[in-house]
């Protein structure tokens, strides 16, 4: 998918992050897009004073959009059988009818109707793929906020500097988002041409500690495969905490606590 318009490089996106409007310059983007929008950004203004944890102005960061309008869900496919499924295109009339059906349930975990389906296909469509955006994007911020206050935050996974939305300049539903720090000087392991040349005991070691601390924590990553692992020369970082599988959990639920925000 090529990259849509207004992440390009050079665009301006303004987030908001504790009351605190944040205008950022899009550098770079991670593609293909899966089920969010991955680009590294620098902050120019803002309304206010930055929030606390977040960086000073200029400061490369990672941030990451869970917009449903654009997510290899949409594409064309052919099933295994051989079936094949259309297309979804995104329309604003779909996206308002599946915003004011979702605000009017109660549980989003109740099944559509067959009817429901059957008279607003695209409106469905539009529900679904938010609903599956919202859920990725709210178990990963579970995972960041359960791992900041530890000794793995910073080293082993990124820092989360704030959690908000993302604020379009064309009509649209709200659409959140997550700020991260950006890993200058990595590599993920995917990525290594001779793994056994760049990957050292030590980083084996501090991958497998950090792993563990995790599950101390009760974080769990679902799809922690070698394009998740960023390879540095003094940290081994996991990431992408989002699941595209949204059946699955990332925190084993405490007794007394939740699970979600």
């Amino acid at each position: 998918m090529d990259t849509p318009p207004p992440y390009t490089p050079g665009s301006t996106l303004t987030i908001k992050v504790s009351e605190v409007y944040i205008i950022v310059t899009v550098e770079k983007q991670f593609t293909p897009y899966t089920s969010s929008q991955v680009l590294v950004v620098h902050a120019t203004s803002t309304s206010a004073k930055l929030p606390p944890n977040h960086p000073p102005l200029g400061t490369p960061i990672i941030l990451k959009i869970y917009d449903p309008r654009y997510v290899e869900n949409r594409e064309a496919f052919y099933g295994y059988d051989g079936t094949f499924f259309p297309a979804k295109p995104w329309s604003l009339e779909d996206e308002e009818k599946a915003t004011a059906y979702r605000e009017a349930m109660e549980d989003w975990n109740d099944l559509i109707s067959d009817e429901v389906e059957m008279a607003n296909p695209g409106m469905v469509i539009e529900f679904k793929l938010f609903l599956k955006a919202y859920t990725s994007w709210t178990r990963e911020v579970n995972a960041y906020l359960a791992l900041a206050d530890s000794p793995l935050s910073g080293f082993s996974v990124p820092t989360l500097y704030g959690i908000g939305d993302f604020i379009p300049e064309e009509p649209r539903a709200i659409v959140p988002r997550i700020l991260l720090e950006y890993v200058p000087h990595s590599t993920s392991l995917d990525k290594l041409q001779n793994i056994k040349l760049m990957i050292t005991p030590w980083h084996i070691r501090t991958l497998l500690a950090a792993t563990r601390k995790m599950n101390e924590l009760g974080v769990v990553h679902w799809e922690l495969h070698p394009g998740n692992i960023l390879l540095c020369p003094d940290r081994v970082v996991i990431v992408d905490f989002e699941l595209k599988n949204v059946s699955a959990a990332c925190l084993r639920i405490k007794e007394g606590a939740s699970g979600s925000l």
